[in-house]
């Protein structure tokens, strides 16, 4: 399991106060994923999703001036694009409208006519750039699987070719 990401990491990417990224959540009353109850004295945790859209959301906040009432309204949307497999883009990006909210992924040669349009290779640098860093493991499609040298015992050799010439005969029947 990937190691969950404390608030301090977040707002330490993002370049925000304790203050104003507590500021940030409160208003934005999106409720993140949880594992595990909160309790009394022990930091609040996120998931690297989390950390992705929260991370977003305070670029939408800092850098473009969005209202918080807007991001409220934009994350599930922003959640919901990130999430799960999308194809592979040369210069990914996201297209937000506020009126209505929507959100699109899309690549730097997709037509559209209006919206904001916000580049995400730098944010998935950082947040991968992150990520490594604090010792999370990205999700990967292939994993190494340690089999090492095996002994295999004469006796054992010919058992298995004696079952497969036996299975073979079966097939052949």
């Amino acid at each position: 399991m990937a190691r969950r990401l404390k608030a301090s990491d977040i707002y330490g990417v993002a370049n925000y106060t304790r203050n104003q990224f507590r500021g940030l959540l409160a208003e934005l009353g999106y409720q993140f994923e949880k594992f595990e109850q909160t309790q009394p004295r022990v930091a609040r945790t996120f998931s690297p999703q989390d950390f992705l859209v929260i991370l977003i959301a305070c670029e939408l906040d800092s850098k473009y001036c969005l209202r918080r009432s807007a991001i409220a309204n934009l994350i599930p949307q922003i959640k919901r694009e990130l999430s799960g497999p999308r194809p592979v883009a040369q210069q990914p990006r996201l297209l937000i409208n506020v009126t209505p909210p929507s959100v699109r992924y899309v690549d730097a040669d997709a037509n559209f006519s209006t919206g904001l349009v916000m580049p995400l290779q730098e944010t998935f640098a950082r947040v991968d750039g992150h990520l490594l860093q604090s010792g999370s493991e990205l999700p990967t499609p292939q994993t190494a699987l340690n089999f090492g040298p095996t002994l295999v015992q004469e006796d054992t050799a010919d058992e298995m070719k004696h079952a497969s010439s036996n299975h073979l005969k079966k097939v052949a029947r």
